[in-house]
């Protein structure tokens, strides 16, 4: 179900990047998410929420593009209640209602030959909504390999949402 479920989310993401009307963010966007201390770029950020029985599965995107024509994203992979929201905290290990997922959690560095994935070891994301489609994403995580992020990301996002 997960590899299936990450495949979906990952073609949405993709159709979502390539109708995208602009890379350039929004100067009402804020970013201020750390990798190792260092800012991580995101010029992109999508949110996809599928609903399935009693859960909702919720994929945030926030991507970087180099000038190469590569990137760098940070996938969320957040799973809550059917009926209740997207705003709240999410961790890993599983500590309340809303959870983060480890293996759809994953950092993608494509500016690598070949390209790495890091997956999450422990964090929690937390989930503000601004009005609309703008929302406050607040992270706080180590990904494999010692990869640690940090700070938060404010702004409008791309958004698609799906019953199954």
């Amino acid at each position: 179900m997960k590899m299936k479920l990450f495949s979906f989310l990952t073609a949405v993401l993709l159709v979502t990047l390539l109708s995208c009307d602009s890379d350039e963010p929004t100067s009402k966007n804020q970013n201020l998410i750390l990798l190792n201390g260092k800012t991580f770029k995101v010029d992109f950020a999508s949110l996809i929420e599928i609903e399935s029985g009693n859960e909702v599965f919720a994929s945030i995107q926030l991507a970087g593009l180099n000038q190469d024509g590569s990137s760098k994203s940070l996938s969320l992979g957040l799973t809550y209640a059917a009926g209740q929201t997207l705003v709240g905290t999410y961790s890993f290990p599983q500590g309340n209602d809303r959870y983060l997922d480890d293996w759809l959690t994953v950092y993608t560095d494509a500016s690598t030959n070949p390209i790495l994935d890091y997956h999450l070891v422990e964090g929690t994301v937390t989930i503000e909504s601004n009005g609309g489609d703008n929302y406050k994403v607040t992270v706080d995580f180590t990904m494999e390999e010692d990869k640690f992020f940090t700070g938060y990301y404010k702004g409008e996002f791309e958004t698609a949402n799906a019953q199954q």
